[in-house]
């Protein structure tokens, strides 16, 4: 269909997902500098979405609940990518759940 219009295919590059610690200590410091810069945007974006899904869960403590605030699920950051046209083609649900 994209070639009858002229138009090229869209290809959706994946995102591969690195272990820090086995990278250079400047790409290290370069990323920790980058997180450090981006922290509000980060901390906007996951109070946002975690703990916007519905559960039915009972919780049997105030701590629990507590450490319930500082999770965010699959279906979240599934939530979070679709409202900022981030493709889930890009990074697999298992990669997600494997690294999370």
């Amino acid at each position: 269909m994209g070639k009858k219009w002229g138009l090229k295919e869209f290809v959706v590059p994946e995102i591969q997902l690195l272990q820090m610690d086995e990278e250079e200590e400047k790409d290290v410091v370069a990323l920790t500098i980058l997180i450090e810069e981006k922290k509000k945007l980060f901390r906007y974006l996951f109070s946002t979405y975690a703990n916007s899904g519905a559960t039915n869960k009972r919780y049997s403590s105030f701590d629990a609940l507590g450490n319930k605030s500082d999770t965010i699920s699959v279906a979240e950051l599934g939530k979070m990518f679709k409202d900022h046209n981030v493709s889930m083609k890009m990074i697999s649900h298992l990669e997600v759940k494997s690294r999370f």
